[in-house]
């Protein structure tokens, strides 16, 4: 798993951030398809678009910050 995953919290943290890049992908492709047969408009679809890079990129930073980290031993004071 990851050293950064240190308790229960952290990992249920981890898998609702895959699950909501999931989801995210599926309203895009939803806006995608609504953009295509005429029910979005192109302005509406744009919003929608930045909107969903924006908070894609904020889970995978979530994501990266609890993934996997080199491990470093502690030092002994």
């Amino acid at each position: 798993m990851s050293e950064r995953i240190k308790s229960y919290r952290d990992l249920e943290v981890w898998k609702r951030g895959v699950f909501a890049l999931g989801s995210l992908a599926e309203l895009e492709t939803q806006a995608l398809i609504a953009l295509r047969v005429g029910l979005l408009p192109e302005e509406e679809h744009r919003r929608l678009t930045t909107e969903c890079d924006v908070i894609g990129k904020m889970l995978r930073r979530l994501q990266k910050r609890l993934g996997p980290k080199p491990y470093t031993p502690a030092t002994g004071a």
